[in-house]
Formats: C-alpha cells, structure tokens, sequence
C-alpha cells in the first residue's frame, strides 16, 4: 500500500498560528507540524487538561517549541469574545488560523450556552465569530485561514429553514449542515479577501 507523502512545511520562524482543537486527533499533529516548522502555536482548548498534555508532547517532540495553551469553548460566544480580547489587546498579528475543531453527530439535539444547536455553534458560528473578533490580527498578518471541512459536506444541505435543529433533529444532517455552511463562509471570505486586497 503506497504510503501518503510526507508534508514539507516551509521555514515558520517568527510566525504566529493558532489551531482551534489543538488538544488532540488531527488538531495536535497540525500544532506539532507547525511547530517543527518553527512556528509558535496558540492552542485554544475546551479542555485544559487535554491541552496542557498535547503542549506537553508538542514540547517533547519539538525542544524549544513555542506553544501557548489557552481556554476556548467554541460554542459559546462569550467564550469567544473573551479570548479574541486578550489575544487581540496583546496585539500580535496572527499569520495562520486554522479552524479544526467540532463536534460531530451528539445522538440528541443539545443547545449552546446561546441556545443554539451544538453542532452549528461549534462547527460554524463560532469559528465565524472567532475570525470576525480577530481580524485585526489576522489583517496584520495577512493570515491564511483555514477552515476544516469533511466529507459529510458532500451529503444533505444546509438546513436553512431550521439551521438550530428545533422543529426536528436529525445528527448526520445537522453535522453536514453546520460544516458546508463553513465551508461556504471560507469561500465567501477568499472572495471579499481577494476583492478587497485583505492578503
């Protein structure tokens, strides 16, 4: 079976990342690559434990790696408020935010802190609040965003007339939902990006 490339990554030193689900999964060995890269790496995390461990390996793979393990709860917009602030008063641009974290397919329908379906706020507005309340940073940086998608983006579609899921839940079709309506966020901010020279 033929073996998937390795993925070379430019020399990163001096650039500033941050990866949403950085805690674990596809999340840390993005952060970890970064890192090999010389790139330093904010970690926002719902669970500080599980951030503080995947720091922890981050640094043992990679001496001297620069990893900032922060608090983010993604489905909670006062969460995101609360830690665009700080990064966004300590002023220093961001080159690359990846949105990689979600939830995927709760069996029953849970609400947000904001009383949203879980799936939507998680997979979609908050990473949509999170780069609307970083932009400055993100404008300095002339930052590449990355949004996560997935396959299930090929299936079902945005559940316009019940986005939250409160006439009926269905979990495969609220995940597909929330992630082709950030993939259609992606799309629509490379276009303003390019109409507007945002970089």
């Amino acid at each position: 079976m033929p073996r998937t490339p390795e993925i070379t990554l430019p020399d990163l030193t001096g650039r500033r990342t941050l990866v949403t689900g950085a805690s674990d999964g596809v999340g840390v060995e993005i952060a970890l690559r970064l890192a090999r890269s010389g790139a330093s790496v904010v970690m926002p995390v719902r669970n500080p434990a599980k951030g503080r461990a995947a720091a922890d390996r981050i640094r043992r793979e990679v001496p001297g790696a620069a990893v900032d393990v922060r608090g983010l709860d993604l489905s909670s917009l006062d969460s995101v408020r609360t830690f665009a602030h700080e990064l966004v008063a300590q002023g220093e641009p961001i080159h690359a935010l990846i949105h990689n974290a979600g939830v995927m397919t709760p069996p029953e329908r849970v609400a947000s802190a904001d009383g949203f379906e879980l799936q939507l706020a998680t997979n979609h507005l908050g990473p949509v609040a999170l780069t609307a309340r970083l932009w400055p940073l993100l404008v300095a940086g002339k930052a590449r965003v990355t949004s996560q998608i997935s396959v299930s983006a090929d299936r079902n579609a945005v559940l316009w007339d019940d986005m939250s899921s409160e006439r009926g839940y269905h979990a495969h079709h609220a995940y597909s939902s929330s992630k082709i309506a950030l993939g259609l966020f992606a799309m629509d901010l490379d276009r303003r990006s390019r109409a507007a020279g945002w970089g």
